[in-house]
Order: structure tokens, then C-alpha cells, then sequence
């Protein structure tokens, strides 16, 4: 009788079936691990991402906010130039009918480009090229009432200038004079020192007439019925050729400046005064060197002992010499 084999324990119950799940666990498994390492992966990309355009923006928010205080930055400080310069202005006014009508028309042009400039200031940031264009234009209403004060001041007929027998009292016209000056210095706060000439060579001597017109010089006091006062001028490329006024001013041994009533005065820059002077004199200057001679006489004689003569262009010293009449 033929039986029938055993089944082998270990295949005991195992079919097909069986292996397919084991392969398929195996393959979820080895799926689930590509996944997250996939999503790792574009997690870490994104962070990064994020972190570069956070960056980004903080730099582009600081620029921005740097950019926004130099604005408001630029913004206040025209305002505040504005504002200044308009009070300048103000406290001229009342001193002389025709600078308070200028005063009036610059302070309008003033307000304007500040009413301009606040306008700006809500709808738009201020560069630096829009900011010097602005100073610009301030600084050209400036010069315009300087060059127009200069106007009024070669103006013979609100420069006349009266003094009384003993020197003293100066009328209104001169201190309508003094007020003009005054006013153009503070306005002016660039003189340029290298447009000035200075003379050399400085002779003052004492001179009579001849019977046949010449002069004859002497250093003898009771002989010298004028002074003549002679000196070089040297060439400066630096100022323009034309007509230079000089101011010059003789003290006599006591300490007194020598003068007429039709002396003049002018304005010291250097003392921010007004100055007694003794006479102008008037050069045609062409940027080459030459001489320039003028004479004083007075109506008192010429007492005896050291003089000192100083020279002034534009209101600075330029040069002094002292002479002695025996």
C-alpha cells in the first residue's frame, strides 16, 4: 500500500500569495522613505529660499529707510534755509524805500520755492541733485539783491554824504550809505582776497607850483601847499581790467584824519565800520603793471611831524606808508 509524503515543516502553509505581500511591504516601505526624503529636501530648498528673500528685504526695507531720512533730512535743512534767509531779510527792512522794495519781491520769490519745497515734501523723496538744484536757486536770489544793492550803492543820488565843520554828524544820506554797505557785507559771505591789488612802491611828498606850473616836491612843511600820493599797481590776472576805486585816508601827527567836507566816508570790512576817508582816487586798470598818482590839497596848512597814509580797495586795507614833513 503506497502512502501518501509529509509536508516539509518550513513550506508548511506557504503559497504564492504570501510572497507577493512580502514584496509589496518592502516596496511601500522603500517609497515612503524616497517621499520624505524628497519633501526634506524641497523643505530645506524652501527655508533657504525664504531666508534669502527675507534677507533681501530687510536690506531693501534699511535702504529705503536710509533713503527716506536723507530725504527728510535734505527737506529740513532747505526749510531751514529758507526760513533763515527770509528773518535776514525782514530785519533789513525800514532802513531805505528802494531796498525794502527789493526785500519785498526776493521774499516773495522765497516763499515761493519754500511753498514749492513743502509741496514736494508730501508726495515724493528729495535727492541730492534735487537738493543742490534748490540751494541753487536760493543762492541766485541772493546774488540778485547783492548785485542790486551794488546798483543803489554807485547810485550818486542816495550816496550823498554831508558832514558838518567839526566832523561829526554824519546826515541821513550817510547813514543810509552805511546801512547799504552793511547789508551787501553780511550778504556776502565769500570775498575773494586775490581780486584785490595791492599797492607797492607807496611815495607821499609834499609838492608846491612854480610860476611856470610845474610842481616842485619838498618834505618841508610850511613850503608844501598840496600832497601828492603816488603807487604801483602790479598785474593780477585774477580780477578783471577796468575802472578800480581806491579810498585813501591821510592821519595827520595828531591822530586825525585830514578831510574836506566833500571827503566821503566808507565801510571798514575788516572793522564793520564806517570810515572817515581823505580822498578816492580812480584807475583804469588793464591787468598791467602801472602807476597811479593823485593829490590832496587842504585849506589849513600842513602841520609838522609823521603822517601815516592808508590805501583801501573794497573796504579792506590794502597797503600803508608813513611820511614825515619837516
Amino acid at each position: 500500500m503506497i502512502t501518501k509524503n509529509k509536508q516539509h515543516p518550513i513550506t508548511d502553509g506557504y503559497d504564492g500569495n504570501n510572497q507577493n505581500t512580502q514584496v509589496s511591504v518592502v516596496k511601500k516601505g522603500s517609497g515612503w522613505g524616497v517621499f520624505f526624503i524628497v519633501t526634506t529636501i524641497v523643505f530645506v530648498g524652501l527655508s533657504i529660499f525664504l531666508y534669502v528673500e527675507n534677507v533681501r528685504a530687510n536690506k531693501s526695507s534699511e535702504l529705503l529707510s536710509s533713503k527716506v531720512i536723507d530725504s527728510e533730512s535734505r527737506y529740513n535743512d532747505l526749510d531751514t534755509r529758507y526760513t533763515a534767509t527770509l528773518a535776514d531779510l525782514e530785519s533789513y527792512r525800514g532802513k531805505n524805500a528802494a531796498l525794502d522794495s527789493m526785500i519785498t519781491i526776493n521774499e516773495k520769490t522765497i516763499i515761493n520755492l519754500q511753498s514749492a519745497l513743502n509741496k514736494d515734501r508730501k508726495s515724493k523723496q528729495l535727492n541730492e541733485a534735487q537738493y543742490k538744484k534748490h540751494l541753487s536757486d536760493l543762492d541766485v536770489v541772493i546774488t540778485d539783491l547783492n548785485s542790486k544793492i551794488e546798483t543803489l550803492q554807485r547810485d550818486k543820488n542816495m550816496l550823498l554824504v554831508a558832514k558838518d565843520s567839526m566832523g561829526n554828524v554824519i546826515t541821513v544820506n550817510t547813514i543810509a550809505i552805511s546801512d547799504l554797505q552793511n547789508t551787501n557785507t553780511k550778504l556776502n559771505t565769500k570775498v575773494t582776497i586775490a581780486y584785490l591789488l595791492i599797492p607797492e612802491d607807496i611815495t607821499v611828498t609834499g609838492a608846491s607850483l612854480k610860476a611856470n606850473g610845474n610842481e616842485s616836491t619838498t618834505m618841508k612843511a610850511d613850503k608844501s601847499e598840496f600832497l601828492k600820493i603816488c603807487f604801483n599797481l602790479p598785474m593780477n590776472k585774477t580780477t578783471d581790467a577796468g575802472r578800480k576805486s581806491f579810498y585813501i585816508r591821510i592821519i595827520n601827527p595828531k591822530g586825525d584824519v585830514i578831510s574836506e567836507d566833500s571827503s566821503g566816508v566808507f565801510v571798514s570790512v575788516e572793522k564793520d565800520m564806517p570810515l572817515q576817508s581823505t580822498m578816492t582816487t580812480s584807475v583804469q586798470y588793464a591787468n598791467q603793471p602801472q602807476q597811479a598818482c593823485s593829490s590832496w590839497k587842504q585849506k589849513a596848512p600842513f602841520g609838522k611831524g609823521i603822517y601815516n597814509t592808508e590805501i583801501y580797495q573794497d573796504g579792506y586795507l590794502v597797503a600803508s606808508e608813513k611820511f614825515e614833513l619837516k
